[in-house]
């Protein structure tokens, strides 16, 4: 969609607020409730049904992208075995476990990521902010492997305490990862 298109962004600041339904009791129905009564309005529309079998992967791709929301996005720094600094975001990307610390990040087959991530150098995800998510769209695009996205970024690196691949400076929070398990990674690319 052409950003001329588009509504201009507004930034949210962060901020306790009241529930969305503040009067809802336990028990309540959610047609007893004003709130409630208008999104239920939206069920004489009627259900559509997908069969993913039989339907577009595009399209499958945009309805989970659109339905499973808001969801975080990993921005993982990986090193090539020919040392090629490579970064990039992943939206299926979620947290396993918190003892012992565990995340997933689901990577197409064949992508750079996690040809980088089983060579054992380990690898960082970065969680995006506002101020600099265009500089980490940029780091979408599908490069020759020997292109570090680094550069084009504008962002900066930190050397990472445990793992070779470099930190990004800007994140406000960022984790040094190993992969836990070869053989589920080599089965998955």
């Amino acid at each position: 969609m052409p950003s001329q298109d588009l509504l201009p962004f507004t930034s949210s600041e962060f901020a306790y607020t009241a529930s969305p339904n503040p009067e809802w009791k336990i028990g309540q129905r959610i047609d007893q409730t004003a709130e409630g009564r208008k999104w239920m309005e939206g069920e004489k529309m009627g259900w559509k049904t997908v069969d993913p079998t039989t339907e577009e992967p595009s399209k499958m791709h945009f309805l989970l992208v659109s339905g499973i929301g808001p969801r975080p996005v990993a921005f993982v720094s990986s090193i090539s075995d020919s040392g090629v600094e490579n970064l990039a975001p992943f939206s299926w990307f979620n947290q396993v476990a918190s003892f012992p610390p565990v995340i997933s990040v689901s990577c197409a087959h064949g992508v750079d990521t996690i040809k980088n991530v089983r060579s054992g150098r380990g690898f960082t995800v970065n969680i995006i902010s506002e101020p600099w998510v265009e500089q980490a769209n940029s780091c979408s695009v599908n490069a020759p492997r020997d292109f570090s996205e680094w550069p084009s970024s504008g962002l900066t690196k930190e050397a990472s305490l445990y793992v070779k691949p470099a930190r990004v400076r800007e994140s406000a929070f960022s984790m040094e990862c190993e992969l836990t398990s070869a053989a589920a990674a080599a089965t998955n690319g």
